[in-house]
């Protein structure tokens, strides 16, 4: 009876699962002041945050130094599934890093050592839709109206524990390692209630209202180990910077809860209406190796530009999902995904100037500007409906940032604003649901417009 009501209202629900799962693998490092230069900071590295973003720039510091990054989030935009629109709203704000570096001598040789707790990245969600319409069941002439009303909430925080030490190995030359330690975790909460009014009872002549209330409660928890080396080559106007993350596994596990109740005429469901647990849903990705490049330059005595290029080869690269697990035995049975991801090539551009106010209130105010160019692994998919063959192109988001600083001799700080656009197009391939359909191709554009707000405290000792 409710066949044509789950078809109608699944949409929505693939379109909250799937972008929960979906994760970006732009490994960058943390700080208001990086993110205020647009994330260009691999050739400069010079400040509490260096340890995430290149480990080689940490042998500048002479003393102990903490720091503390804070932020908020502020997603906007809107996301098209079919003839639904969804439309993002809400806020989210924590704590974006912890860290804190010293400097220390290992046999006669002096090195500084760092540690930092902090986001890769960081999204929120929270939309509310509903949509009205009518349409006619196949084979049947009687014509349906029904209202579809959706509120999900999600949000993203994998992080990292980056544990880095840098030296010098000339003058010029410094070299650092870091052990990173990917965690954090993600949660979505979902709701779809769906209204059809006369609907018809396939056993019997008559219609009635019909309802169905789905609840969907995930919570995801990352893992994973990675090594990051680095050299840097500071110069008297200019500093060259070179990272590279060796290849390692990203694991993503996922618990679900889904829960169900139908109605008709007013009257629960019971053989419609149910409770469904999915646990340990564990989905590994074999992450290549990465490296990045970074120059910093001294136009001016007070001016600053730098330039980050990062590659990252994805291509080829499958995701395993465990389809079983025999605990006596104690092994578990991969099964291959594709992923269609594509190598990514991103690049980053930013300035900063050191304006000297000659004000014992503000004696130094650093000011920055940046730009972003960040491409997605996964790529668009255009759907061609005729044979509901996808066709891949490649995807890519910008990032406008700007900041600001408030300088003093033992105090910094960091302020950053910066705005992330990004425009993907993707389907969803829905299979038999008995209304003899083996494909059900349904296209999705989402059009994302994230605001982030960061302010990074550095005390220096």
């Amino acid at each position: 009876m409710m066949r044509s009501l789950v078809r109608s209202a699944i949409l929505v629900f693939a379109l909250a699962a799937t972008g929960f799962t979906q994760i970006s693998f732009d490994f960058t490092g943390s700080g208001a002041r990086a993110r205020g230069m647009g994330g260009a900071f691999i050739g400069v590295s010079d400040d509490i945050t260096g340890g995430t973003w290149n480990p080689a720039g940490l042998w500048v510091h002479e003393g102990p130094k903490f720091g503390l990054d804070y932020g908020a989030l502020l997603p906007r935009g809107e996301s098209e599934v079919g003839a639904l629109t969804q439309s993002q709203s809400g806020s989210w704000n924590s704590v974006g890093a912890l860290s804190f570096l010293a400097p220390l001598r290992i046999r006669g040789h002096q090195f500084v050592a760092s540690v930092s707790y902090s986001s890769l990245f960081e999204d929120f969600s929270a939309a509310y839709a509903r949509r009205d319409d009518t349409y006619e069941l196949p084979d049947m002439l009687t014509p349906e109206a029904y209202y579809l009303t959706v509120e999900q909430e999600a949000h993203w925080d994998p992080r990292a524990l980056v544990l880095g030490m840098g030296t010098r190995l000339s003058e010029k030359v410094s070299f650092g390692v870091s052990a990173d330690i990917y965690l954090g975790s993600a949660v979505a909460r979902t709701e779809r209630i769906t209204i059809a009014e006369n609907f018809p009872d396939f056993d019997s002549p008559q219609t009635a209202t019909a309802s169905q209330r789905v609840l969907g409660l995930d919570t995801v928890k990352y893992s994973g180990f990675g090594l990051t080396g680095g050299l840097k080559y500071t110069g008297e106007k200019y500093g060259v910077g070179l990272i590279v993350r060796a290849p390692f596994t990203f694991k993503s596990e996922t618990d679900s809860k889904i829960f169900t109740n139908v109605k008709y005429a007013g009257l629960d469901q019971p053989d419609q209406s149910d409770t469904t647990f999915v646990d340990d849903q564990l989905v590994k990705y074999d992450l290549p190796l990465m490296f990045g490049v970074g120059v910093s330059y001294q136009l001016t005595e007070r001016l600053m530009w730098a330039l980050d290029a990062e590659y990252r080869g994805f291509e080829g690269r499958d995701a395993e999902v465990r389809v079983s697990r025999n605990l006596s035995e104690d092994t578990e049975t991969y099964e291959k995904v594709e992923t269609e991801w594509r190598n990514v090539f991103t690049v980053r551009t930013g300035a900063e100037y050191m304006w000297e106010t000659g004000k014992s209130a503000f004696p130094l105010v650093p000011l920055r500007a940046g730009f972003a160019y960040v491409p997605i692994p996964s790529p668009d998919i255009a759907l061609d409906a005729m044979d509901a063959e996808p066709t891949y192109s490649s995807a890519a988001g910008y990032r406008f940032s700007a900041g600001f600083g408030l300088w003093w001799e033992q105090i910094n700080l960091d302020f950053a604003y910066s705005l992330s656009v990004l425009d993907r197009e993707s389907y969803f391939a829905l299979g038999d649901l008995g209304l003899n359909e083996d494909f059900v191709p349904v296209p999705v554009e989402a059009r994302d417009r994230s605001h982030s707000l960061s302010v990074t405290f550095t005390g220096h000792f």
